[in-house]
């Protein structure tokens, strides 16, 4: 992770979620840990409001807030995902401020996809599978980045506007 001194020099607007994301860490006993973080978020037709109301943007901040101290660059990856999915690359402390108005501006919204996310970002880290399966319903240990052994955690936000089925047939 990187200081929160860093913090307030590069993105002073981000030093209140970043420190709030300290003591959610300290609390849950995380303090210390290393994890890839990534966000993937739905960018079907049926999300437009959320992304003009800049909800989106926000919740890419939290994140970037997170990663600050879990991912060993302080950085978090970007996937998005409506009828396909696509790394946008990485969110950082100098590339946040307009990191989803570039995304908006450049693409079209499409149906949503969730197999496709579940593909990409495993894919993109390079994660070799556990029995099971990458999504499974039973805890365990973390899928890990193949280039750097650390746990990967991806937050996925959707508005759940299509139907999932698992590759073994369950909804």
């Amino acid at each position: 992770g990187i200081s929160l001194d860093k913090v307030e020099q590069k993105a002073p607007e981000l030093l209140t979620l970043a420190k709030t994301a300290a003591d959610a860490i300290d609390t849950a006993r995380l303090a210390g840990q290393r994890a890839k973080v990534a966000l993937v978020l739905d960018y079907s037709g049926s999300m437009r409001k959320e992304y003009k109301s800049g909800a989106m943007q926000r919740l890419t901040q939290t994140v970037l807030a997170l990663g600050v101290h879990l991912d060993d660059d302080g950085e978090i990856d970007l996937f998005t995902f409506d009828s396909g999915a696509r790394h946008e690359g990485t969110v950082t402390l100098e590339n946040f401020r307009d990191v989803i108005a570039k995304i908006v501006a450049k693409r079209h919204m499409g149906t949503t996809n969730y197999a496709a996310a579940f593909r990409t970002v495993p894919d993109h880290f390079k994660l070799a599978p556990k029995a099971g399966g990458f999504f499974r319903r039973s805890a365990g240990p973390a899928p890990v980045d193949a280039r750097d052994g650390q746990p990967v955690l991806a937050v996925f936000l959707t508005d759940g506007n299509a139907q999932f089925t698992f590759p073994d047939g369950t909804k």
